[in-house]
């Protein structure tokens, strides 16, 4: 019966939805990735969900930018003022990406470039 693509689009939409309208409703105090993620994780464990259900909804290749999609989303909730004010910690970051990339480039040739990426992940 509930075998078309729109379906399960829909239920995922819905619990993404559910989780963003509790992290607005609790301004931020509760993370709405974390809410949809939770809601995800209690539907795969009682089986309501199918574990393939972000395939059956036609999501495998946005599942790929999925990340760059949460950054962007936590990017754009910064105040800049705060930003500038948590210099060092921007600072900080900064600096840890430039070692992750000295050490990235020290260790593909030694150990390759797979174990590289599995080690940093």
């Amino acid at each position: 019966m509930f075998t078309s693509m729109f379906f399960y689009l829909f239920i995922c939409l819905l619990l993404f939805g559910i989780g963003d309208v509790l992290g607005v409703a609790t301004k931020a105090k509760v993370s709405a990735v974390f809410v949809s993620l939770m809601l995800f994780l209690v539907g795969f464990m009682t089986g309501v969900l199918p574990p393939d259900i972000i395939k059956l909804a036609g999501l495998t290749d946005i599942g790929k930018w999925s990340l760059i999609f949460v950054v962007f989303s936590m990017g754009t909730s910064l105040n800049i003022k705060q930003l500038i004010a948590e210099w060092r910690t921007v600072a900080v970051a900064v600096l840890s990406m430039i070692v992750l990339i000295a050490g990235s480039v020290v260790l593909i040739p030694v150990i390759g470039y797979q174990e590289t990426i599995v080690s940093i992940l």
